[in-house]
């Protein structure tokens, strides 16, 4: 109907409130800069309430009007949503934007594994030096068992109607919150 009441209607939320589902408001939404992008999607930095900053994964604009896109974009939503696990990165909500279609809407991740590391040829002895500082062997191997928990997670427990296919699992995609451990990125 285009109303202002539609401005927060939820496909799906997972927010984890203690008082219940919120809903966004999205009139108060603010986008910020592009953090990612794939060959169908891009993710985007957002300040949305009452969230704060999160990000937002939407079709690329060359992509909106392909409807295969937007099926799976919805059911990617509607399944990420449905995670539940401390070291999977799940889904706050999904929403039905006007001008984006769906938009997925998931924590901000602080960076991703593959930024911590880079290149041999590319590294310095002091990035040397940081790296063995700041990932002990109690780290990696903690980092490495989070990771297992995780797969585990998805292949037995998570989606028990549908195959998990791991297409894409790489240092890339698997995202780090603080010193909290991994979260893979969808």
């Amino acid at each position: 109907t285009g109303d202002a009441a539609d401005s927060s209607a939820l496909l799906v939320d997972r927010s984890r409130s203690p008082r219940g589902p919120r809903a966004a408001d999205w009139s108060q939404c603010e986008w910020g800069e592009q953090l990612g992008a794939g060959a169908f999607a891009q993710v985007w930095a957002v300040r949305l309430p009452p969230f704060g900053d999160v990000a937002a994964k939407v079709l690329r604009e060359d992509q909106r009007g392909d409807r295969a896109a937007a099926s799976d974009i919805a059911r990617e939503a509607s399944l990420v949503c449905r995670l539940c696990h401390p070291h999977v990165l799940h889904g706050l909500l999904a929403h039905d934007h006007p001008a984006h279609g769906t938009v997925l809407v998931l924590p901000r991740i602080a960076c991703t594994l593959a930024q911590h590391f880079r290149p041999p040829t590319q590294r310095t002895p002091c990035d040397d030096w940081r790296l063995a500082r700041d990932w002990p062997l109690r780290r990696v191997l903690l980092v490495g068992l989070q990771l297992a928990s995780a797969l585990d997670y998805l292949h037995e427990h998570a989606l028990a109607e549908h195959h998990v296919l791991h297409r894409d699992l790489k240092p890339d995609n698997v995202g780090l919150l603080g010193e909290r451990g991994p979260r893979g990125v969808p």
